[in-house]
Formats: structure tokens, sequence, C-alpha cells
């Protein structure tokens, strides 16, 4: 599966603000385009979207299209 890579890597940095010790992935590009489909969702009132599996599901199944059209997009810009 295409996790989309890492949505916010970071590295340490040491007291004079050198770069040190290993690169942080964070979240990946798939958790956070599923956290911002969820919280589009919780905003909105009165749909059913079949309890917090179906909202969970649903976002995660954005998230990958998301991935899906941000690959097919790479690819044309290639």
């Amino acid at each position: 599966m295409n996790e989309g890579g890492p949505a916010f890597p970071s590295q340490p940095l040491n007291a004079c603000g050198q770069p040190c010790g290993d690169l942080q992935p964070g979240m990946t590009l798939r958790d956070y385009f599923a956290a911002k489909a969820l919280q589009g969702a919780c905003a909105v009132t009165g749909i059913d979207f079949g309890g917090p599996k179906g909202v969970a599901g649903m976002s995660y199944e954005i998230a990958d299209a998301m991935i899906a059209e941000r690959s097919k997009a790479e690819g044309r810009a290639s």
C-alpha cells in the first residue's frame, strides 16, 4: 500500500542547531490526509457516516484516493 511517504519529517538538532541523529519520519501522508478528511466529516452535521468505524473507513478511502491522484499528477509532471 502506498502510504505517500512522510508528512512531516524532522531531524533532531544539537545545542548548536546542527542536525544530529536519525531523520524522524513522523506520520505518513496517508494518515495526515485521513485526519483532514475525518476533520471535515466531523464538521458536517445531519449526515450518517455509519458510526465511528464508517467515518474512519471513509476517511482512509479519501486519503487513498488523494494519494492515487497525487501519484498520477507526479507522473504527468515528470
